[in-house]
């Protein structure tokens, strides 16, 4: 896609909104956009929203929802 080889690393935000419930927030700079996910290990799912901007038009916003069923493939524990 148009991200193709760019190593960026944007601006993001985690926080937990309860023992399974955790919101992840983040800034993309190349392609102006700001993504939201509420990421729910009891349900196993994830919620969410984009919103940018339509291409180079920044006139014209884009917003659109995203979600996906989740699967816990690894548990790492760290020492204390």
């Amino acid at each position: 896609g148009v991200e193709k080889a760019l190593a960026v690393v944007d601006r993001w935000h985690y926080g937990q909104a309860a023992e399974d419930l955790s919101l992840f927030v983040w800034r993309e700079k190349i392609i102006p956009t700001l993504g939201v996910i509420l990421i729910d290990l009891q349900q196993m799912r994830t919620d969410g929203k984009i919103m940018g901007y339509q291409g180079s038009d920044f006139g014209a916003i884009s917003n659109f929802p995203v979600g996906a069923s989740a699967k816990i493939l690894n548990v790492t524990r760290h020492q204390e």
